[in-house]
């Protein structure tokens, strides 16, 4: 009897957890890793925000450099700080959902990830901002995930390059790099402005301030839109 009871959680998690996540994030062409570029394009796009610090150091760059980028929030930070997700649009920033409160996909049930798009897009229609697109926290799906984020008109964008921000040991000089080196056209950047370790965000704002007056040479930045990958037979929102 106990054999059988883990056969069946082994399974669940397989079917739920695990082979959801792998075939999203390694195999389905609708979950976007690149966008298509005209002519010398890249995308810059921020998670985990809005911080009350640190996101608005980063627009205040962002406007000096006259960069426009892309916003991933979390739906609890953003109802918390309007103020900041009002000025992201005013200056031309996409913005997109990050999750409710960044709870890992992996951990929801069916009716939690429901509840997760449906409070999220509620909050995002209080704040008056259609969102462009969903990130799932850390990259992370289970088998319902894309199928809300696409009743929700949501298309997926993870990213083609990772600066591992959000750690406090990831120094400038390696956000630099790993932004820098052999950057493609159409590419999708991933840094944070908020979430991680404690001040990591300064890191992330110092080494900017070193790559983007050198990168915006080479490319151009542009903000992420919605495009139309996601598609579903139940055109029925979720809200």
């Amino acid at each position: 009897m106990m054999q059988v009871f883990w056969i069946t959680i082994i399974t669940i998690i397989l079917i739920y957890q695990l082979l959801p996540n792998l075939i999203a994030r390694h195999f389905d062409p609708r979950v976007l890793r690149h966008f298509p570029a005209q002519g010398n394009q890249i995308a810059l796009t921020f998670d985990d925000g809005p911080h009350p610090v640190y996101t608005p150091e980063l627009l205040d760059l962002l406007r000096d450099q006259g960069i426009h980028a892309t916003f991933f929030l979390v739906a609890e930070n953003a109802q918390a700080h309007p103020e900041i997700v009002k000025r992201m649009a005013k200056e031309g920033h996409a913005i997109g959902l990050h999750s409710l409160n960044h709870r890992s996909f992996w951990l929801e049930t069916p009716k939690q990830t429901r509840l997760d798009f449906e409070k999220s897009i509620r909050i995002f229609q209080e704040l008056e901002i259609e969102p462009i697109g969903f990130r799932p926290p850390w990259g992370t799906f289970n088998a319902l995930t894309r199928h809300y984020a696409c009743k929700s008109g949501l298309p997926i964008f993870l990213w083609s390059r990772n600066a591992k921000d959000w750690k406090i040991k990831t120094q400038p000089e390696d956000i630099v790099s790993r932004i820098s080196q052999n950057l493609a056209v159409g590419e999708i950047i991933v840094l944070h402005d908020a979430g991680g370790n404690p001040k990591a965000p300064e890191h992330t704002i110092e080494a900017l301030g070193i790559a983007l007056p050198q990168l915006k040479k080479f490319f151009n930045f542009v903000p992420l839109t919605k495009g139309d990958e996601c598609r579903e037979l139940d055109p029925t929102p979720v809200s």
